[in-house]
């Protein structure tokens, strides 16, 4: 068995017609990833860097309040639980830096922001039950509202981290709130793609396991 990434990335210009259709394997991976992998299994806390390379307790497990005799005691969860209440989405984003990559990035080198490429909303996909690729797809539209061509040579996979610090047996939902994103994939181009004023780039991470 096999766990692989793939690209897919669609141009097109201002009265959408398709220009370039690229596909290629993601192998860029950074540590951020395994790192939170090792705690969601070994259900510890870990140390990651997020966007703004500060350091955050990760952590690979979650203490959820189960009634009990009209009382409460608390429960440690791992990896389903961390999923269901702290990894608020995934996102992609992209960039202008051929900076080459490193296992220890935790950002992309040089992000466009939202005013010159505008980020649609995240989608997703997913055919986790099929027999010999099950996969989850990941997809984003840009669309570029400055007024020159925009040249992308970078692209990054985060993701969110969030919890409520205060959640926990019924305590204030308000406080003291964790959120972070972090970064796990970072590819440069080989070939670097311009999109034209009003044209669109659209990106798609697809991971999937061969069986």
């Amino acid at each position: 068995m096999e766990i692989k990434a793939k690209i897919g990335i669609e141009i097109e210009d201002r009265n959408g017609n398709v220009r370039e259709i690229k596909t290629f394997p993601s192998k860029s991976w950074v540590k951020n990833h395994i790192k939170t992998i090792y705690a969601d299994i070994w259900a510890c806390n870990v140390t990651v860097k997020d966007v703004n390379g500060n350091n955050q307790t990760y952590e690979g497990y979650a203490q959820v309040c189960t009634p009990s005799c009209g009382g409460y005691f608390q429960v440690s969860f791992s990896y389903h639980l961390r999923l269901a209440r702290r990894n608020k989405g995934a996102e992609i984003l992209i960039g202008s830096s051929d900076t080459p990559w490193s296992k220890d990035q935790y950002c992309l080198s040089s992000e466009i922001s939202d005013s010159i490429m505008q980020r649609g909303d995240m989608e997703y996909e997913s055919d986790v039950e099929h027999e010999t690729e099950p996969y989850i797809r990941l997809k984003r539209t840009f669309t570029n509202v400055f007024t020159d061509p925009v040249t992308v040579k970078e692209i990054g996979v985060f993701f969110n981290y969030w919890e409520w610090q205060y959640s926990i047996c019924g305590e204030a939902e308000d406080e003291d709130t964790k959120l972070f994103k972090y970064m796990v994939i970072r590819d440069v181009l080989s070939e670097p793609v311009t999109v034209e004023p009003n044209g669109q780039l659209i990106v798609k991470y697809t991971l999937y396991i061969i069986y």
